[in-house]
Parts: C-alpha cells; structure tokens; sequence
C-alpha cells in the first residue's frame, strides 16, 4: 500500500482515468508496437459521451487522435450535436473536433444548423468555426448567413460572419451584404462592419 501511495505521489496521472476509444470494425490493422490502430471496411468507435460511424478509422494513441474517413458521422450525446463529414478528426486531449469535405454539424437543441468544406468545434470552450463556402441557418428564426467564415460561441449566443457575407431574414423580408456581421441571438439583433 505504502509504495502505491509513493508512485501515486510521484505521478498523479495516473490516477486519471484515460478515457480512450473501443472500436467495433470489420478488419483491424495495428502497428507500431500497438501505437497505431487502424479499421477498415466500416465500423464504429466511441469514447464517452461521443458516437462515430464510418468507413475506416486510424487511432494514434501516443497522441490520443482518431482520424475517420468515408461517410462519417459523429453524435456527441453530451454537447446534442450531430457532424456529417467526408472526413474527421477528434483530438482527445485537446478536445477539438473537425470535419473536412462537404461538412455539416446541427446544433439540435438550438435547432441551428452549419455546413462548410471545413468546420472545427472546440468542445471546452463550445466554440464552432466554419472556413469555406460557410452557412449558418438559424431555423427557428429563418435567418440564413453565408460566408468565408463562420464562428458560433454557443454559450454566447453570437454568429460572426467574416468576408463575402450575405444574410437572409426570411421572416422580415430583409436581405444584407456586408463584410463582416455579428448576429446576437437571444437580443435578435444584428450588427455589420464594412460596406
């Protein structure tokens, strides 16, 4: 019991439970003394709160990154989102999600949904960015933005729109281009910078 406690003491890491990822897949390739895990032809992977389904999947576990490809899914129970991507990856340890190719991610619980080529949510700080032929549709209100890029804080309640952006107001039948737009949720009110 005494040298538990000394290595405990010395190293409190690891008592830390290291949440890492089971996998259910077709066929399994590891590599690298057990570092590189690798599933093709379809199969899922969780890890706490967070669901994936997808086509094949390679986990590096010295950096606690999974990277899926083909068809990719990825539910996240606990935050109530949903990501459809051709590709993405989950940094565990930083805890920062991003979809790449034909990205989307709804918001299901503020009924908001959000496509781009690419889209990075960081989980922590609840903080969605969109690069790239970006739109946010606020569905409940019928307000549509598009732009370069796209930044929901979630636990603000505020959409940034940055370069080329174009919001739709279906509701009050109002249309803006500007170069930049702030739109605040709870206030319903939207602010814009440039021409």
């Amino acid at each position: 019991l005494f040298f538990l406690i000394a290595i405990y003491s010395i190293n409190p890491s690891l008592l830390i439970a290291n949440d890492v990822f089971e996998f259910n897949v077709t066929n399994i390739e590891i590599d690298e003394n057990g570092n590189i895990f690798k599933g093709y032809n379809g199969g899922e992977a969780f890890t706490g709160d967070v669901f994936i389904k997808a086509k094949n999947f390679e986990y590096n576990k010295k950096n606690n990154l999974l990277v899926s490809d083909g068809d990719v899914k990825l539910q996240d129970k606990k935050k109530n989102i949903t990501i459809i991507a051709n590709k993405i990856s989950y940094s565990k340890d930083k805890e920062i999600i991003t979809a790449y190719g034909n990205a989307k991610i709804q918001d299901i619980d503020r009924n908001i949904t959000i496509s781009s080529d690419q889209i990075e949510f960081k989980k922590n700080v609840e903080i969605i960015t969109a690069y790239g032929n970006a739109k946010i549709q606020d569905i409940d209100r019928k307000i549509t933005i598009s732009s370069d890029q796209i930044e929901f804080k979630k636990n603000d309640e505020i959409i940034t729109a940055n370069s080329n952006v174009n919001l739709v107001d279906e509701s009050n039948k109002i249309n803006i281009d500007s170069d930049k737009i702030t739109y605040l949720i709870n206030n319903e009110k939207i602010f814009t910078l440039g021409k």
